[in-house]
């Protein structure tokens, strides 16, 4: 038998590389322990002994780690110390990934960068109450306008104005301090606005004009009544919503139904066209409507506007009679999407001079409205009423809470729900009822920063019907069904739910 023999084969490349290998792997194993990803540490960073806790290296680094904070459950009877707690993880106060240290009589523990398998680690220790992700906070910040009119602050609060002048500027507008400026555009369907005026802040602009085309200067708002609806919705320091875009269109002083119909088509067209051209930051658009007239079509048009998108504003009229039968007006009430607007008192009364009815949505503030209007100076104002002054206050509170939540701007119907839940039931005096208990309930204007008082017992006599308490169903002095038949629960605020029973009928 014979054997071959093999001469050994040495290649020192080869050896080279093992030896190499070698020493890297040994050196992985070793980083391995001075953290979890065996990153290298900068020059500046201290030396610390192996940590099993499951920190990663510093933000500059690839990690899977979170910022948690661990509290210590103080009222356990094997709680740890915070320090011991720290040292079974290899902590301390200085570690570079400790961002806080609480060790204080009401509550122990720490915040830092923890890797998974730390946070399993820590939950189930003994003694230890949270370990949680930090989350991020949101300013819920309620800012507060001063020498504000006493409409603004009628609808940022639960209870009426508490006396003073109403046609003074002494008191205070509350709204939501993070609200977005956005790109919110209000057409003012009136009788023009002059642009020019300093509380407009260079945010009014004329849009369109029936008498634009035959007479130069015409498109400039005659009579002070468009300057005056348009003040009420945006101006500062007398309207709802001072970042709005603000665009007049003079369909009206004088204008007929197809001035009013040309000017809605250029509203409509405009809307289309922002949509279009300015994708993802065009929050909405919102009409308002200050005037009343005999053509049906006009409430027609109005849903229209509506089913298009258009948030709609339409004053209830002066004839302190039904707004069903005046237009736009008649186009709201329950079912519908435009919102019909009446005049309330600053003693939460309505107007003697508002139309009410089915067709009424929502009151709002309409007498004594200190505003912006048309002079000489570019800074004059003047006292109006109406309801022609109730609705452009809604149309601001509109455009404000979609400044709030864009998601509002999308939806005229949304929009209608969300300002009914925010509204303040009340129970008023029945408007032209021979009873002079006779009472109904009106749903007032809020911007959603009502502060509630702690809820008293039910009355036991509304003058007007059952009470709803018991929830037997009734109806109110104007034939308004509420009781068992109403939307809405129990919760009880000055004897009437907060935004909830409503005329229906």
């Amino acid at each position: 038998m014979s054997y071959l023999h093999f001469k050994p084969f040495f290649c020192e490349a080869c050896l080279s590389r093992m030896r190499a290998a070698f020493i890297l792997a040994a050196l992985s194993l070793f980083l391995g322990t001075r953290g979890v990803l065996g990153a290298p540490r900068s020059h500046h960073e201290p030396v610390h002994p192996p940590a099993p806790a499951g920190f990663s290296a510093g933000p500059e680094y690839p990690s899977t780690r979170r910022l948690y904070s661990v509290l210590i459950d103080r009222e356990h009877s094997g709680a740890p110390a915070l320090s011991d707690l720290m040292r079974q993880f290899n902590l301390s106060a200085e570690h570079p990934h400790v961002k806080y240290v609480y060790d204080n009589p009401a509550f122990r523990g720490f915040s830092g960068y923890l890797e998974q398998h730390a946070v399993a680690a820590l939950r189930g220790t003994d003694g230890v109450e949270h370990v949680g992700t930090s989350a991020e906070a949101r300013r819920c910040a309620t800012d507060t306008r001063p020498n504000a009119t006493w409409s603004l602050e009628r609808v940022s609060q639960f209870a009426p104005v508490d006396g003073g002048d109403l046609t003074q500027p002494e008191y205070t507008y509350t709204y939501d301090g993070t609200a977005e400026p956005g790109d919110v555009d209000v057409y003012i369907i009136d009788s023009g606005i002059k642009t020019e005026h300093v509380a407009f802040g260079g945010r009014a602009s004329m849009g369109w004009s029936s008498l634009a085309s035959s007479k130069p200067g015409d498109a400039v708002d005659p009579t002070g009544h468009g300057t005056r609806c348009a003040g009420v919705v945006g101006s500062y320091p007398y309207g709802a919503a001072a970042n709005a875009n603000l665009i007049g269109v003079r369909a009206i002083s004088p204008g007929g139904t197809d001035d009013i119909l040309a000017g809605l088509d250029y509203v409509l067209t405009r809307h289309k066209r922002r949509r279009q051209e300015a994708a993802g930051k065009m929050v909405g658009s919102v009409v308002s409507m200050s005037f009343t007239i005999a053509d049906a079509q006009l409430s027609r048009t109005a849903r229209r506007l509506a089913a298009e998108g258009i948030h709609v504003a339409a004053a209830a009229g002066n004839d302190g009679g039904t707004a069903c039968t005046t237009h736009p007006a008649a186009a709201g009430g329950q079912g519908q999407d435009v919102v019909t607007v009446g005049s309330i008192s600053g003693q939460d009364k309505i107007s003697t001079f508002s139309n009410t009815g089915p067709c009424v949505d929502i009151y709002a503030p309409g007498e004594s409205i200190l505003s912006t209007t048309i002079g000489a100076d570019n800074d004059a104002t003047a006292l109006d009423q109406g309801t022609s002054m109730a609705a452009p206050l809604v149309a601001g509170v509109m455009a404000y809470l979609m400044s709030v939540n864009a998601t509002l701007g999308q939806s005229p119907r949304l929009m209608k729900q969300r300002l009914l839940e925010l509204a303040i039931a009340r129970w008023v005096p029945a408007p032209g009822a021979s009873d002079p208990s006779s009472q109904t309930t009106i749903s007032i204007l809020n911007n959603g920063h009502a502060s509630l008082p702690a809820p008293p017992p039910p009355p036991n006599d509304f003058g007007g019907g059952p009470d709803v308490a018991d929830g037997t169903a009734g109806t109110d002095a104007t034939g308004a069904t509420f009781g068992a038949e109403a939307p809405g629960g129990t919760d009880w605020y000055g004897g009437l739910r907060r935004g909830r029973v409503r005329p229906r009928g």
